[in-house]
């Protein structure tokens, strides 16, 4: 067994010991009659999606009722954290999508526990095509009767939707948008007429040509400096889908910025349209939150190695920090955890691809130590 499961499996062993339930008096004569079970088989009703709720809200800037679909992260009542927020256009069919996705993601801590929020028309069909075209579009298209409204849809989210979710929820303002198609569209748009809204953009076979004066206009318009802080992250499939459309858009966001990491574009091989949304979302996520790998020297390192215990248990073994190359290293019994811990800042460190982080502070009496977070565990270790 890895050493570092040895911290985990106290709180692990302690979790399954369940008290015995009291026993039950039989009932008596007076008691209700027991209700029969369906057969063995039997379907027993629909699946609902777990730490979840829909809201219902009437829009005052568009005649409509939009439904918000809204999960909260598995670790949402540990703790008064406020949190990122994804927001889910086409909630109808990408809700409980994105909420897997994010959740598994989060596992692994590769990205915060985040709040989803599905955005979606009340009483429509599967097929909303009408609102689709109304809502996600930045101006009218001739060949496309009703469209053009998606500047009463950005203020829908922006003085509806956010103030709604914000005080019926823990969420912070680190907002990330998500769409395909002409929800894709609609994202590309949102990037280029309101960056401050989000951090993140993640558009999956956005179909910007629906829109050819919008973006030849603003293109020409927007400068380096507006979108220097925003992620944004395209795909398109690489069958039969708009794969010169999205290649075009992105190459003009480029010529823009110049060659950067915040902008990516991923062609997606064996897929079409809508087949490449799952790995648009997450990709597009594990870019949104990308976290830094800080180049902090030796010497700034060194303050935090040495030999370090947990003082609500004190029979558990010491654990070690040692710095090298830049990073810090721990090590329980003279083994190593065999994980390497990156600087997301001076003082918070994680190891990619698990759920494992340190956070290095010093107690009221001046000692080093730091925060150990396995999942939703926190231990407390203090330098000797």
């Amino acid at each position: 067994m890895k050493p570092w499961v040895l911290l985990s499996s106290l709180t692990w062993s302690l979790s399954c010991i369940i008290p015995e339930s009291p026993v039950q008096p039989a009932p008596d004569a007076g008691s209700p009659p027991v209700e029969p079970q369906p057969p063995s088989g039997a379907p027993l009703g629909p699946v609902t999606v777990t730490r979840s709720a829909v809201h219902q809200l009437q829009s005052k800037i568009v005649d409509d009722v939009y439904e918000l679909r809204i999960s909260t992260p598995e670790d949402y009542e540990d703790n008064q954290e406020l949190r990122p927020v994804i927001y889910v256009l086409d909630g109808q069919w990408n809700f409980t999508l994105v909420s897997d996705i994010v959740g598994k993601l989060a596992f692994d801590g590769l990205i915060p526990q985040a709040l989803v929020v599905g955005v979606t028309w009340a009483d429509t069909s599967f097929q909303p095509s009408q609102e689709r075209l109304r809502d996600f579009t930045p101006e009218p298209n001739t060949g496309l009767p009703g469209s053009g409204g998606g500047a009463k849809f950005m203020k829908v989210l922006e003085t509806e939707v956010f103030p709604l979710v914000e005080a019926q929820y823990r969420a912070s303002t680190t907002r990330v948008l998500t769409g395909g198609s002409l929800a894709g569209l609609f994202v590309s748009y949102a990037l280029l007429e309101r960056p401050d809204l989000f951090l993140g953009y993640v558009a999956s076979s956005a179909a910007t040509g629906l829109a050819p004066g919008y973006f030849t206009r603003r293109l020409t318009e927007v400068t380096p400096e507006l979108l220097a802080k925003e992620r944004a992250y395209f795909t398109a499939g690489a069958l039969y889908d708009n794969e010169p459309e999205v290649r075009s858009f992105v190459g003009a966001l480029e010529a823009i910025l110049g060659d950067t990491p915040e902008i990516a574009l991923d062609i997606v091989p064996g897929v079409g349209h809508t087949g490449n949304e799952p790995f648009a979302y997450t990709r597009g996520l594990l870019h949104a939150f990308q976290r830094p790998k800080l180049a902090l020297n030796e010497a700034f390192l060194e303050q935090y190695e040495g030999a370090y215990f947990e003082p609500s248990i004190p029979e558990l073994p010491d654990l070690t920090i040692e710095a090298g190359n830049g990073e810090l290293y721990i090590l329980q019994d003279g083994e190593s955890w065999g994980l390497t811990f990156y600087a997301a800042s001076e003082t918070d460190f994680y190891a990619e691809g698990t759920n494992v982080s340190l956070s290095f502070h010093e107690t009221e009496d001046g000692r080093q130590a730091f925060t150990l977070r396995i999942g939703r565990d926190r231990y407390e270790q203090v330098r000797r």
